[in-house]
């Protein structure tokens, strides 16, 4: 079995600052299609608010 190291680089945890509730579904197709990173991002949503992001490359 090969371990291989976790590097969170390409990562960061965001929120959005807004009373009324965010649509992830929503949320999620419309930053994928603004954001084009090279190969791709993926949104995560961690609780408490707060979203996990991580772009590929």
């Amino acid at each position: 079995m090969i371990e291989r190291e976790l590097s969170y680089e390409h990562y960061f945890v965001g929120t959005f600052l807004t009373s009324s509730i965010v649509n992830f579904q929503a949320m999620k197709s419309t930053l994928a299609n603004v954001w084009h990173p090279i190969g791709g991002v993926s949104i995560s949503d961690i609780g408490n608010e707060r979203f996990l992001f991580r772009f590929y490359y």
